[in-house]
């Protein structure tokens, strides 16, 4: 009886935490709704690796943005991964940065904290591309259709 009992005490502790994982998938119900939205980053034709695609609301509103894949191919996420955009107007900016090594050992010989003098991460792409009133790019992202964009940037 007692290995029951424990078996049916797992069994409901399961169900209450997927009834609470279940629930907080939901979207909470004041958002706005999001519509799927995707695109493509070139620069002179090549697609363009690791660029963060800003989506900046031409007025009011929730931005969005995507990170590029090898291909140069993004989606854009709102309010949950690749969740998509809300409907509206957009300014657009690209931005890639060199970020410099991915780890840095503390511990090794020779470390020295970045000063506030050091300079900052280099653009990989034209800084036009990320000032959203130089950037000259646009976008509409509208509901009920396939909102696909391309950008392909000048050096």
């Amino acid at each position: 009886m007692p290995r029951a009992v424990g078996s049916g005490v797992v069994a409901a502790a399961l169900l209450v935490l997927a009834a609470v994982g279940c629930s907080a998938a939901k979207p909470a119900s004041n958002r706005p709704q999001t519509h799927p939205a995707k695109g493509r980053v070139t620069l002179g034709g090549a697609p363009v690796k690791g660029a963060t695609v800003t989506f900046r609301p031409d007025g009011q509103g929730s931005g969005c943005s995507g990170i590029s894949d090898d291909g140069g191919n993004f989606k854009l996420s709102t309010f949950t991964a690749g969740d998509g955009a809300i409907p509206g107007k957009y300014l657009v900016t690209v931005t890639k940065l060199d970020a410099g090594p991915a780890s840095v050992d503390v511990n090794s010989p020779g470390y020295a904290p970045p000063s506030a003098t050091a300079s900052p991460p280099k653009s990989l792409l034209p800084e036009t591309y990320g000032d959203p009133a130089k950037s000259g790019l646009t976008a509409e992202v509208v509901g009920g259709k396939a909102n696909v964009f391309e950008f392909d940037l000048k050096k």
